[in-house]
């Protein structure tokens, strides 16, 4: 279990659990790693690696919001172990909605086109980072976490080494649940405006896809809705269609995230205006919020904090 500081508030918490597991034969600690880099999750890791010369040969990461099951960690390792993959990655979601904004981020997560399981067939490119495994000599082809530090988006910027290398990274069936929760439709907006700002640094091309696809079906309800003025039986078929598709998606993402298909009615919605509002917060911020701090991104891509 990494943590920064020994102030950190999780420090009792990753020490109870790590106690637990060692009285259970597990073999259990907390590493008090000193990260201090723009990217603190990379460089705990970058330093935990560091301190560990003999790891096993597969390293799994996951956050600490995520419920590690046998089942999701099996399903990482299992690509490695049959020499079909160098990396893997299970598509994240949330089960824990207490709020509105947790349950707008929960349908982005499995309700949109932005649902990971649907998102890395459409673009097979991408890693999400907050549950994976990666063989260790493929981490230190491409430079190791300590080489990721200055990035906002690690995991992007990982799969793009891996990706440039040769080598081959896949999602994995079985998705990350996550149990993040009680959040304000501000740190939910803020969230996935990081995760924008991140395509806009290192991937600029993709930006346009976020209200022409991501979250496209508000925009064509108000042009439905316009075309009914100009022809009624047009854009009453327009509108028709455009739920039918968005609905559509929907479903296919519940059903390839593992999630019941229950309480589709608004969660679509709910998704897309969510992300139409972290759209329009990362195109017209000039810095980003992470962990407590500010960041902007120089033209490299990096990210360099800004000095309050």
């Amino acid at each position: 279990f990494l943590i920064a500081s020994e102030s950190d508030s999780a420090n009792p918490v990753a020490v109870a659990a790590a106690r637990a597991l060692s009285e259970g034969g597990v073999d259990a600690r907390v590493v008090v790693t000193g990260a201090r880099g723009p990217n603190k999750k990379a460089d705990q890791l970058a330093r935990a690696l560091a301190s560990e010369p003999d790891a096993r040969a597969t390293i799994v990461v996951a956050d600490s919001d995520v419920l590690l099951s046998r089942e999701t960690v099996d399903a990482l390792v299992a690509p490695l172990a049959a020499d079909v993959a160098d990396a893997a990655w299970a598509p994240p979601i949330e089960i824990d909605a207490r709020t509105l904004a947790d349950r707008a981020s929960q349908a982005i997560l499995d309700a949109s086109l932005h649902a990971f399981a649907l998102l890395g067939a459409i673009d097979p490119r991408g890693m999400v980072g907050k549950c994976f495994a990666i063989r260790r000599g493929a981490l230190a082809e491409v430079g190791g976490f300590g080489a990721l530090v200055d990035y906002l988006g690690e995991d992007m910027e990982l799969a793009s080494r891996l990706r440039h290398a040769g080598l081959r990274v896949q999602p994995t069936a079985i998705p990350a649940a996550s149990l993040a929760s009680g959040r304000s439709w501000r740190e939910v907006v803020d969230r996935y405006a990081r995760w924008i700002t991140v395509i806009r640094a290192q991937r600029p091309r993709l930006l346009v896809s976020y209200p022409l696809l991501f979250a496209a079906s508000p925009l064509q309800v108000i042009l439905a809705v316009a075309m009914i003025v100009i022809d009624a039986r047009s854009g009453v078929a327009m509108l028709v269609a455009v739920f039918a598709v968005r609905w559509g998606v929907a479903a296919a993402a519940r059903s390839s995230s593992g999630r019941p298909l229950a309480g589709l009615a608004l969660a679509p919605w709910l998704a897309d205006v969510t992300l139409l509002a972290a759209f329009v917060r990362a195109i017209s911020a000039r810095t980003v919020s992470w962990r407590g701090a500010a960041f902007r991104i120089d033209p490299s891509g990096a990210i360099v904090e800004v000095q309050k």
